[in-house]
């Protein structure tokens, strides 16, 4: 239809907008109340926001408060024993960690046992 023809049916409706003001009812098609529409004034919200909260279909609150407390995530904590509480490091009383190329580090493996050595002084006998 084109916008003169719009224009005619609009002026031959009465024109609804004579006093200038749009009212919900003569918006045709229109499926919200006014009272939806208040709802909706004054929010700043972006694109970005509501697509922040897509596949929320219950209260927020609601499903925080079902996940883990600040108790619950110290009690798994306590429970990891004291490897979760020992310092890094090749010394004393320290946790062996891999370096960046997941080698081990310079460590003393004097302790090491049931390791069988090699000795290339008796690979040199068989010669």
């Amino acid at each position: 239809m084109s916008k003169a023809r719009a224009l005619a049916n609009l002026m031959s409706a009465g024109n609804p907008l004579a006093d200038g003001i749009v009212n919900v009812s003569d918006i045709n098609g229109l499926t919200t109340t006014v009272d939806e529409l208040n709802i909706l004034s004054g929010i700043a919200v972006t694109k970005a926001d509501l697509n922040n909260v897509r596949g929320v279909n219950s209260s927020v609150q609601a499903q925080l408060g079902t996940k883990a407390s600040a108790t619950d995530l110290n009690n798994a904590i306590a429970s990891l024993g004291t490897a979760a509480s020992l310092n890094v490091g090749v010394g004393a009383n320290q946790v062996v960690q891999l370096d960046a190329q997941g080698k081990l580090p310079a460590v003393d493996g004097g302790q090491l046992t049931n390791i069988q050595g090699y000795s290339i002084a008796s690979a040199l006998a068989f010669e």
